[in-house]
């Protein structure tokens, strides 16, 4: 039942033109009883100011910089703009090659992705992050909006 009123809410607001893009409605946080869809995303590379005073990647033993992680709490968010459903947990996966399958989809043009993986024209609906560039490389911006 609560699914069907949120989903009945969604439409009715997309379906009402004029409206200036705002705050959500509403948003209701993680609703899985064991926060399946929260979790950490690669937010940046830890960093440190040299003598010279330029900023410099903190290294490991090896040499390889070391990530810095935040936190994303999974959602579903219905706005006058858009409809949101985040996904924070890295450990959700394609099933095709294992890769995390964290961001968000969405419809409304309002909410479009900064790193669409799949989009439609108009980027009226689709599937994507913000929190990672094309190559991969962290943006420090959260996977969702």
């Amino acid at each position: 039942m609560k699914k069907s009123l949120v989903a009945a809410l969604a439409c009715a607001l997309l379906a009402v033109p004029g409206i200036a893009a705002a705050e959500p409605l509403v948003t209701v946080e993680d609703p899985t009883p064991t926060g399946t869809f929260t979790g950490t995303y690669q937010c940046g590379w830890e960093t440190y100011v040299d003598e010279n005073g330029d900023t410099q990647y903190t290294l490991d033993e090896d040499g390889n910089r070391i990530p810095v992680y935040c936190d994303e709490t999974g959602y579903v968010s219905v706005g006058t703009d858009g409809v949101v459903a985040c996904n924070g947990n890295e450990e959700i996966t394609r099933p095709d090659d294992g890769t995390a399958l964290q961001g968000y989809i969405w419809i409304g043009p309002g909410q479009a992705a900064s790193n669409p993986t799949a989009a439609a024209p108009g980027n009226a609906a689709g599937a994507g992050n913000n929190h990672e560039d094309a190559d991969g490389e962290p943006t420090g911006e959260s996977p969702c909006p």
